[in-house]
């Protein structure tokens, strides 16, 4: 998973989870349904039926309960929302680190790549190529020598011969 498919991930939880906090909010405007209740409250308490306000302690207990719910709901969303926030930061904040990083390396190579190339061709190159030409000139001369050698020596029996022949 490379890091822009981690990023779109993060980025649809986010969104998920930003939508149900957008609904679960909306639920909540909506439940006007205490002022109906505290109405039926009033109503049952004037008249005295104990059954009734019993029934309607209930319900509106029930109401509040998912309400606490609902909002502890929303509340874990939210969190949930700023966490994704700071996972992306952080996952950026890494990819720039990282990229920053790879950059800092390459060009440290490129320099101690030239500062080799500088030093090998000017401090040794050099010497090695004289040497290679002196060992190089001393080999010509061996080979010059040994040429004429053999002429020298094919002279002198050329003259040996002649000297023979007079006598």
């Amino acid at each position: 998973m490379d890091l822009t498919e981690i990023i779109e991930s993060q980025k649809q939880l986010a969104k998920a989870d930003f939508k149900f906090f957008q609904d679960s909010v909306v639920d909540a405007k909506n439940h006007s349904d205490y002022d109906f209740y505290l109405g039926e409250l009033k109503s049952a308490v004037e008249t005295g039926n104990e059954e009734n306000i019993n029934e309607l302690r209930d319900l509106i207990g029930k109401k509040i309960e998912e309400h606490k719910n609902l909002f502890v709901d929303v509340e874990s969303s939210r969190l949930n929302l700023v966490e994704h926030n700071n996972n992306l930061k952080a996952i950026k904040y890494k990819s720039k680190m990282l990229r920053f990083l790879a950059i800092l390396i390459i060009i440290t190579g490129l320099i101690l790549m030239f500062y080799g190339f500088h030093n090998w061709q000017f401090k040794y190159q050099k010497f090695i190529d004289a040497e290679m030409k002196w060992k190089g000139e001393i080999f010509v001369e061996l080979l010059r020598e040994k040429e004429l050698k053999p002429k020298d020596e094919q002279q002198r029996k050329n003259q040996e011969s002649e000297s023979e022949s007079d006598s």
